[in-house]
Order: structure tokens, then sequence, then C-alpha cells
């Protein structure tokens, strides 16, 4: 029988004090998973715009961040989806080394899912 182990974060609101214990508590666990497939995701709510280094990037920084950990997917949570203009949420996960996934999220203009998101995996 496969193993599947799960690791996710949600909801860090661009809490970064936090984040070199998050950090290493993640890559530990994917390392110490050999026997098991590793799923690595983030549930959304990773940015938001109170912190100065989210405000100054447009939350790039944030994606900077999390690709230090390899998930494999992340979605939106509301501070993305309403904390961002239109424009800043097209190019936020330019950089980002994982997918994004959304299924209930439609570009009124384009009539189709934005571009950098996926509805599933």
């Amino acid at each position: 029988m496969e193993k599947i182990r799960i690791i996710h974060t949600n909801d860090l609101h661009s809490h970064f004090e936090n984040w070199p214990k998050i950090r290493r508590f993640i890559k530990e666990r994917q390392k110490t998973s050999i026997e098991e497939s590793v799923v690595t995701v983030d549930l959304g709510d990773f940015a938001d715009r109170w912190h100065p280094l989210t405000e100054a990037t447009d939350g790039q920084g944030n994606v900077a961040i999390m690709n230090q950990v390899h998930y494999d997917v992340a979605t939106i949570g509301n501070n993305e989806g309403t904390g961002n203009a239109k424009a800043q949420l097209d190019h936020l996960y330019e950089a980002a080394d994982f997918d994004v996934i959304v299924a209930n999220l439609f570009d009124k203009e384009a009539l189709r899912p934005p571009k950098w998101a996926q509805p599933y995996k």
C-alpha cells in the first residue's frame, strides 16, 4: 500500500517571524519521508499586505519565501484575492516554483480561468 504524507501550511498572513522554524520543520519532514510520497501544499493566505516585504514586492517576496520549501501546489486565500488588484494578482506567481490551483475564480474579461492558475492538478 502506498503511503502519502501531506505537509501543509495555511493562513501565515505574512507573519515571517516564525518562518525559519516552519521552513526547518517542513524540510525535515520532507527528508524523513523516504518510504512515502510527499505532497507539500499551501492552502492560502500566505501573503497579507500588512507586512512591508509583501507591500513593497506586491507579494512576490512571499512567493520567493514559499519557493524555499519547494511547495508542490498552492492556492489563494481571501487576502491574496481581495488584497491585490487584478494586475497584481496576475503577476504574483510569476516566479513560483509550484503550481497554483484555483477552481472558483474566473477572469470576466477573458471569459476563462486566470492564466496563472489551473482548476486542479
